[in-house]
């Protein structure tokens, strides 16, 4: 983009390439635009996502991987085996009844055991509203966006589970 914007140029330099910045201001606020903390910081690298969001504006740059994920989850029956976290039966639906929602810890050696229908809810709102839908499920999962790798092996393995997808019509809940 900046080298078709003549902001940068590719010259030959005996039997390579060099680029060559031809407007330094305009490579300046680029820069500034792609990487709101500067250049430094940028070079520097993101360990998390407030550093990303900082940097570059998006929480989702982050190279480095977190050990665990928060899943927030709604329950609307009580099976006994609903949902098991390292082989034990967790209580998803007393937690919401108490609490209106349910979050558990996922981390990357965990085993996560789900049974019946879940919706996979990528919009907080229909998160939070879903019954309205008139959609019969026992737990709603919401996505936030993209599954996790770690989230989607978990599924994998769950033999008596039946999942409906509620993403968006966007790229993002396209591609999901």
């Amino acid at each position: 983009m900046l080298v078709e914007t003549g902001v940068l140029k590719i010259q030959r330099i005996g039997a390579g390439r060099s680029i060559v910045a031809v407007h330094l201001t305009e490579l300046g606020k680029f820069a500034v635009t792609k990487y709101p903390s500067g250049l430094d910081a940028a070079i520097a690298g993101a360990t998390n996502k407030a550093e990303c969001v900082a940097l570059y504006g998006n929480a989702k740059h982050t190279k480095i991987k977190n050990d665990r994920e928060p899943l927030l989850v709604r329950a609307f029956s009580d099976g006994e085996d609903l949902v098991k976290l390292n082989g034990v039966p967790l209580p998803v639906l007393s937690w919401c009844e108490v609490a209106g929602i349910a979050a558990l810890q996922l981390r990357d050696d965990d085993t996560l055991e789900i049974t019946g229908t879940v919706a996979l809810v990528e919009n907080i709102d229909i998160f939070w509203f879903f019954e309205e839908m008139g959609v019969q499920v026992d737990m709603v999962y919401y996505t936030a966006g993209r599954f996790s790798a770690r989230f989607l092996n978990c599924l994998a393995l769950n033999k008596d589970l039946s999942i409906i997808h509620f993403g968006d019509y966007d790229p993002v809940g396209v591609d999901e």
